[in-house]
């Protein structure tokens, strides 16, 4: 994700991002994308729709979500900012669903959030990239290998490059893997100069694709997306040779054109007292 520096033009303070988002939807929904900015195409988001903007409006999340995975190069996708929901999220029978207010931005993670079942909560951020590899790092237990730190030989990478033209970017591999069902989620990388993928997030969610519930009934077949957006920042967002592997399932939609959703399906009321970690 490199921002091409012009050679007599500056963009005085403006940093780059937001950020690419990987998600994965119900395959019989047609794509809308989310919200803009740090919603990175995925998350709701409600505030300024362009730059020095005066008017404020509503974005509706993906319909449909199951999983939005954010390579956040500002950091404002793990973050509560813009109306996007936090970690802590309660439904009540009005579906209010509460949360704790988090602003802290944090540049160059990647942060994972849960789907519209779960209110696109906050799954898990990793620490800044660029501090790989980690020590102390969170154990995980693999039934074959026992007890392993899968951080400890992951090297340092960062998500974004200022570079003068296209000729000097080096590409950063990223490989996303939906494990035991979609249980587990595996994020590696293979940051330029390295000849293997390193883990740098692997977290588990509270249910796989077969407790899915949209609209009536279970369902196993997930559409795979992209989306990046700007904001008010500027970089230019390098993409190449993306692969998709899984079992391909025909699926009918239920909707035969491209439209957003017409109405919000819920609420978000962020707690002004804090105490999220």
């Amino acid at each position: 994700m490199p921002t091409i520096t012009p050679t007599l033009t500056t963009f005085p303070g403006r940093s780059p991002g937001d950020g690419v988002c990987l998600f994965f939807f119900d395959s019989r929904n047609e794509f809308f994308p989310g919200g803009v900015g740090g919603s990175l195409g995925y998350a709701p988001y409600t505030g300024d729709m362009a730059f020095s903007a005066s008017t404020s409006a509503t974005v509706n999340p993906m319909q449909g979500a199951y999983l939005g995975i954010g390579f956040d190069v500002k950091g404002d996708f793990g973050t509560t900012l813009d109306s996007k929901p936090g970690y802590n999220i309660l439904g009540t029978e009005n579906s209010v669903i509460t949360g704790c207010a988090y602003n802290t931005k944090a540049p160059n993670t990647i942060t994972t959030r849960s789907g519209e079942l779960s209110s696109y909560k906050i799954i898990s951020t990793t620490p800044n990239l660029n501090t790989y590899p980690l020590s102390g790092a969170p154990l995980e237990d693999y039934s074959t290998s026992g007890t392993v730190d899968p951080y400890t030989m992951s090297p340092p990478v960062s998500l974004h490059q200022s570079v003068t033209s296209r000729s000097d970017v080096e590409f950063t591999s990223v490989k996303v893997t939906l494990q035991n069902n979609g249980r587990r989620i595996r994020v590696e990388m293979k940051p330029p100069g390295h000849d293997q993928y390193y883990p740098y997030q692997i977290i588990d969610t509270d249910s796989g694709l077969g407790a899915r519930t949209l609209p009536n009934d279970g369902i196993s077949e997930l559409r795979a997306g992209i989306a990046f957006t700007t904001s008010d920042s500027v970089m230019n967002c390098e993409l190449k040779n993306i692969s998709m592997y899984g079992a391909y399932s025909p699926v009918e939609k239920q909707v035969a054109g491209i439209q957003p959703p017409s109405t919000a399906k819920y609420r978000i009321v962020l707690s002004a007292d804090g105490g999220c970690s």
